[in-house]
Order: C-alpha cells, then structure tokens, then sequence
C-alpha cells in the first residue's frame, strides 16, 4: 500500500498546502474577470492565476518552474525520509507546454525529464494525459507502482498552463461562465478554469500513524460520446462500484465531486451517487474557490479533501445555493462536521474517463500477484507499411496507407472521417487487431482495457487548432479540433466503438521506454477486472512521419 507522507499546493490562494487550506475552509476565492484581449481570445473571462512563483532554475519553461516549485516544497519536508534512486516523478497534465507553440515543440515528456533531473531523480519520469482526470489517476498509477514494489516513492505533480490555447478552447466549447461558477445549483452555467500545482508524496510505509493510505483506484469508461457523459453514469458508477466492493458506502465519511458546474457532468454525478447508494453522504464540489485546474484538479482537490477530513470537516460547495440536479446530493454552501472514515474522491473527463479513488487510514490492503501477459495479436503501422502478427502485408493501394486501409478493410464506421489523425491511426491498429482476435475475447466489455503510449502527444492537432485561432481580425477557434488536442480522446475512440468500460488511460514518456511501458501494464494490473489489454506506441509528430505499434494482451495472474 502507498501512504501520502507529504504534500504541497500553490495556487492563487496561497503557497503551500495550508495556506490553500485555511483559506479555503474559511470561504475566500481568488475568481475574477480577466480582460480577454490581454490573452488574445475572444472575450473576456474569470479564472484564477499564479501571481508569481517561488525561486526556480531559470532555465526552465513557467511549466517546468511550477513543477519544479511544488516538487521542491513537498519534498523539503521528507527530504531524509525518500530514497530518491528509486523514486519516479508521475506528472500529471492536459496540455504541458502548449502555450509555447508554434515556437517551442519540447514534448512534456521531455519536460518531466528536465524537472526529474534537476530534483535528483535519476528514473525516468511518467507523464499521465487523461484529460481532467489526469491528476487522480496519477495518484492511482503511482500508488499500484508501489504496491508491485518498483519504486519505493513517488513524486506525483499536477499542473496546467491556463492561457490563450487552453483559455480559447473551452470558450470555442460555450463550457465556461461569465460568473463565478457554481457546482450542482440550478442556476449554474459552465465552468471557470484555474491554475494551480500541487505535488502528493507517496512511499511504500508511513512516517507518522496519522498518514493516509491510497488504499483502491479504479478507471472506467463510459464508452459513451467523447465530449458528453453518459446520462446512465456508467463509467463513474462502475468505477465507484469497483471500490465499493472492498469498502461498503456505509463507512464512507464523505465524497469529494468533480463538480465542474456544468449541466450534464453534475447531473452525471447525482446519478453515479443514486445508482452506488451514495446519495446521504456528505459531499464536496471546490471548484468555485479556484476554478477547474484541469491536470492539477485531482491532485489538488484530493489533498484539501484530506485535510478536510483531518479536521473533521466536510468543506463548503461555494456558490452551491439550491439543488439542482435530478438525484440527491449531500452538499451544502457552508463548512459541516465529519466522523471519521475513509474518503472516496472521483473525477471525470474528455474521452469518457472516469476514476474513483479510495482514501482511508490503518485498513490495510493485501499485495497482488504480479501479471504476466501473453501477445494475442501485433499491428505495426508505418507511412509505407502494415505488418499483422510479424507477417508483412502487401499494400498495392494508391496514396495514403491510412485511408487505404480503412477503405480496404473496415469501411463501415462513418465517425471515422471525422476523427483526427491520431484517433485514425488508433482506431485502424484496434480494428485490425480485433479482425484478427477470437470472438470471445473481443466481446468481453467490462474487462479490456486500452492504455497507450506516445511521446508527442497530439502534436498535429495542437497545430491545427493553433492555426484556428489566427489573429484578433481572423480569430475562428475550431471546437471540433480542440477536442482531439485531448491525446487520450483516442483511448475514448477506441472505447466507444467496441462498448468497452475498461480502463482507458494514455501516458506520455519522454522516448520509447520498454521497461517503464511494461511496469504501468504491470500496475495496470493490479485492477483485478482487467483480463485483456489493447496497447503499445502511437506517435505521430506529423502526417508523414509515424509509427504505430500496438498488441492485444491476454493478462495471467
């Protein structure tokens, strides 16, 4: 089991965990209109920004300080207590670098390298990109590293660069309020983005009794719509379910939502909480204290849950008036008692991801046997060649491979044309490996799951919708291809043409790492539902160049 030995947040509240927290707990915002021409978008906005940042190597990008920061703080408090040989930095983001196109093209990866390397740490960092429920998952990821005993810490780090890129995108979504947002109330109108960092420690044994255990994780997807969450709250109520099974909803003390003040993700919440038996509980929803601070969200607001939740408080859903969601939801505008118990914090995002975390202390969690897995199917994709199962096949088309193939060999999909290049390369590798698997296995829904790896993440997405937003007399922001500026949107692809809820998760490395691919499978694995995994390398620094490697794995416990 991994325990959460230290922690620190910076955001526009404060520097350091308890500096957010007192302020938090005692009602304060840091929302406010920002003037839209200052950031070049199209109208005004409110959010929440990082004045200014602590001292950080002045080589590296505002991205790189920020992780740098918090990093740096979190583990200046353990600094004797961490074997920094066998710890990995886990960071968890959207966008990483984005605001520096077209100019600088470093990969986040090469970011988390960077940061890794001027902490100490000589492993090779993990950047998880699962849209907004990157930062809990990370939280997963690192706690399952620990547990198979790989690492014996973990760094997790969270954070997003909120500027004209991410800023115009949600605007191009119609997602974002004109006033302070305001979780599950009926008069609620969209989300206001924030910008914080915040860093969680992990180790394989506590320091003090008190410390938190990261005790379940669980991914699902809704396999549903890339944008909308299911109106059904499958992939939430699955993953919720998953935890319930070790720990009954009755000894929750309390449940901390996503509540991104939008209408269909708080209506998907209510439902999830009726359909899990969670209704009663008690519940928070931060967001309108600093806003929806996309990769940093899960790290954040778990951090002040627990803290919270030390203090026996369940802490106020600001801007929360009047219910106004179909189900019940235990929320309320001010700061309530809480008893004791473990604390259960969800998330849900872009691609139909969805993730619930169990929190608890002194419970305990028994070791599970490490997987090996046996290939199934191989696709290798190229600009010029497709080899099945190590057999090269003849390609006597005309023009793109890509569209050759699909043409050729699947052709009955229409969504496809729609997809961006990415997605395309994605769902043509799953459709080939699934033509060449057994039935049975391609029908097994709830237990596939679809982890990939690149390193440019959606680079040629990225640029196009750059291109979209052209200059204040040419500015057109192109919603259709923002959403595929998501990297894990083609997990949700993949997901929703096959009705799979598995795990879905999408992880960037600096470079083709074999070792590290195979221990997150490894971990990956420590969710006991997971009985096949469609994986591999997709990366696609152009249209032109790139290389796509993925298999169909049978895992043996």
């Amino acid at each position: 089991m991994a325990y959460i030995i230290s922690h620190d947040i910076i955001s526009p509240l404060g520097v350091g965990s308890a500096a957010n927290f007192q302020a938090i707990a005692s009602g304060q915002s840091r929302l406010h209109a920002y003037p839209g021409h200052e950031l070049g978008v199209g109208s005004d906005f409110l959010s929440a920004l990082i004045p200014s940042l602590p001292a950080c190597p002045p080589h590296l990008t505002h991205f790189e300080q920020k992780v740098y920061a918090s990093c740096s703080a979190a583990l200046a408090m353990v600094k004797d207590e961490v074997d920094m040989a066998s710890t990995i930095l886990i960071l968890s983001t959207t966008k990483g670098n984005i605001e520096g196109l077209p100019h600088d093209e470093t990969t986040v990866g090469e970011s988390a390298l960077k940061v890794a390397r001027c902490l100490g740490l000589s492993t090779q960092p993990l950047v998880v990109s699962n849209a907004c429920v990157s930062g809990l998952q990370a939280i997963v990821v690192a706690s399952r590293l620990i547990d198979a005993d790989l690492y014996s810490a973990a760094l997790v780090c969270g954070t997003d660069d909120i500027g004209r890129f991410v800023v115009s995108g949600f605007q191009s979504l119609n997602a974002m309020s004109a006033t302070q947002c305001r979780p599950f109330d009926i008069e609620r109108l969209g989300l206001n983005l924030g910008e914080a960092v915040a860093t969680m420690i992990l180790r394989k044994t506590p320091i003090r009794p008190t410390d938190w255990q990261v005790e379940r994780g669980y991914v699902r997807n809704d396999a549903c719509h890339v944008t909308q969450p299911s109106k059904t709250a499958e992939g939430l109520t699955q993953s919720i379910a998953s935890v319930l099974t070790h720990c009954p909803a009755s000894e929750i003390s309390q449940v901390n939502l996503h509540g991104t003040a939008t209408l269909f993700n708080d209506q998907m919440e209510s439902v999830a909480l009726k359909r899990t038996a969670l209704s009663e509980t008690p519940a928070s929803a931060l967001k309108g204290y600093i806003g929806h601070t996309l990769g940093a969200a899960g790290v954040v607001e778990s951090i002040l849950t627990l803290m919270a939740a030390d203090a026996n408080l369940v802490l106020a859903t600001r801007g929360f008036e009047e219910l106004g969601v179909s189900g019940k939801v235990s929320l309320a505008p001010n700061n309530r008692f809480c008893t004791d118990g473990p604390v259960l914090k969800v998330l849900s995002g872009f691609g139909g991801c969805n993730v619930a975390a169990l929190f608890s202390r002194g419970r305990g969690r028994a070791q599970y046997a490490i997987p090996t897995f046996r290939t199934l199917h191989n696709v290798r994709i190229t600009p010029t060649c497709l080899v099945v199962d190590g057999v090269p096949a003849p390609f006597h088309g005309e023009g793109n491979i890509l569209s050759h193939l699909y043409r050729e060999q699947i052709g009955n999909y229409p969504k496809f044309h729609k997809m961006d290049f990415l997605c395309k390369l994605g769902f043509v590798a799953s459709e080939l490996l699934c033509q060449a698997a057994s039935e049975a296995v391609v029908t097994e829904c709830s237990s596939r799951a679809v982890v990939l790896f690149n390193s440019h993440s959606s680079l040629i997405s990225d640029k196009n919708y750059l291109a979209s937003l052209g200059d204040a007399d040419n500015y057109f922001p192109s919603p259709s291809v923002f959403i595929y500026t998501l990297p894990n949107i083609v997990t949700g692809e993949i997901a929703m043409r096959h009705l799979w809820h598995g795990e879905t998760s999408m992880y960037l490395l600096a470079k083709k790492d074999d070792n590290l691919i195979h221990q997150v499978l490894q971990a990956t694995c420590a969710d006991e539902g997971i009985h096949t995994i469609l994986t591999g390398w997709i990366d696609a620094p152009s249209t032109e160049d790139y290389l796509v490697d993925l298999s169909l794995l049978l895992v043996e416990r």
